[in-house]
């Protein structure tokens, strides 16, 4: 939980290694590029909150895959595209802001 910590740069692709984390929480920062790919690797995620930031691009399909998630918070970012009709397949959703 390292939200409204005045964070600045872009996600690295490096955080897919993070395999026994649940919950990320992000907001709130000046989070800046693209939602790395790799965010699907993270298995064991039930929550990812990065809200309140300055990402850009679209929703990467990996993170459609991640059938164990139950929150997604993008708010207040700069993401454009669709939300993939692939986000009924993660059953266990609960929250998607």
């Amino acid at each position: 939980n390292i939200n409204k910590n005045e964070l600045s740069g872009e996600i690295p692709p490096e955080i897919g290694g993070l395999s026994s984390i649940e919950r990320l929480n992000l907001w709130g920062n000046n989070i800046t590029g693209e939602i790395p790919q790799e965010l699907g690797n993270l298995t064991s995620l039930l929550s990812f909150t990065f809200g309140g930031n300055n990402l850009e691009g679209q929703i990467p399909d990996t993170l459609y895959s991640m059938i164990n998630l139950q929150g997604i918070g993008l708010w207040e970012n700069n993401l454009e595209g669709e939300i993939a009709e692939r986000v009924c397949e993660l059953t266990d959703l609960q929250t998607l802001s």
